[in-house]
């Protein structure tokens, strides 16, 4: 069984739902994104260091804010709330704090501090 889709969510679960219904396939919630003022979306804007060879870096283009770790591709990201975010294309939440953001994925919370 091979299962192509153009996204970044692990897809194996569509494979064993289609060789044997009884496995579920993989839901995420619908988030319903909320307007952020820009002059908050501006505070989150620079450089957050997970690790020293990986960083993820945040931008704004008007009302929109994205990510992009290191190596990978430019993501926007969606207000959950003033300093929770979201992403569409994957599974993971960003939480921003005072020095800082917390990535929320695979069941891990990677903190991160600014460092430009």
């Amino acid at each position: 069984m091979v299962v192509l889709a153009n996204t970044f969510i692990d897809n194996d679960d569509l494979g064993r739902h289609v060789l044997d219904s009884r496995y579920p396939v993989a839901t995420f919630e619908k988030e319903v994104p909320v307007q952020v003022d820009p002059a908050i979306l501006d505070r989150y804007v620079g450089e957050y260091e997970l690790k020293p060879a990986f960083k993820i870096t945040v931008t704004r283009e008007g009302t929109r804010l994205f990510v992009q770790a290191t190596a990978q591709t430019r993501l926007e990201v969606f207000a959950k709330s003033g300093t929770e975010f979201f992403l569409k294309v994957v599974n993971a939440q960003i939480t921003f704090t005072e020095d800082g953001l917390v990535l929320h994925q695979a069941g891990r919370d990677q903190k991160a501090r600014k460092v430009g």
